[in-house]
């Protein structure tokens, strides 16, 4: 009998023990100026200290069509160079008088160094081919979005 709950602990440690729930961080940004407003939400999947996944959507509402245009433009520009990258998900799209950009990016997966190449400043998160889910809400918070473990 006791050689079988010895089994029993030993399965359930090398099993569970070591693994870390995966957790969510959401933040978000609600900010309005007199002809533009943003709704900016992520949401950051973390296993420990290391993010797994980071989704975002990002709107920006405006009468203003040329405006926003624009805008969509610019957003199609810095995304494009992403297009072919396994695991690097974005879509852009003006509807009426929302603009919406959203992106998810499996970093579990994603070639971080194909990331870099693309955008040097893709350094400033990625270290050794992780994210720490620390510098990223740090980053966000310099931005003014608020964050949420």
């Amino acid at each position: 009998m006791r050689k079988v709950f010895i089994c029993l602990f030993l399965g359930f440690c090398l099993t569970g023990c070591g693994s870390k729930k995966i957790m969510t961080m959401s933040c978000s940004k609600v900010q309005s100026y007199s002809d533009v407003s943003f709704d900016l939400s992520y949401d950051i999947e973390y296993r420990g200290k290391y993010v797994l996944n980071v989704s975002s959507t990002e709107k920006i509402i405006s009468d203003d069509t040329l405006y926003l245009e624009d805008y969509r433009d610019q957003i199609e520009k810095i995304y494009s160079p992403y297009a072919d990258l396994d695991y690097y998900d974005y879509s852009v799209s003006l509807d009426g008088n929302t603009l919406t950009s959203q992106s998810n990016i499996d970093y579990s997966n994603v070639d971080t160094n194909k990331m870099i190449l693309i955008d040097d400043a893709n350094s400033q998160f990625i270290q050794n081919g992780k994210v720490l889910v620390d510098t990223i809400k740090s980053y966000y918070e310099e931005l003014g979005i608020v964050c949420n473990k």
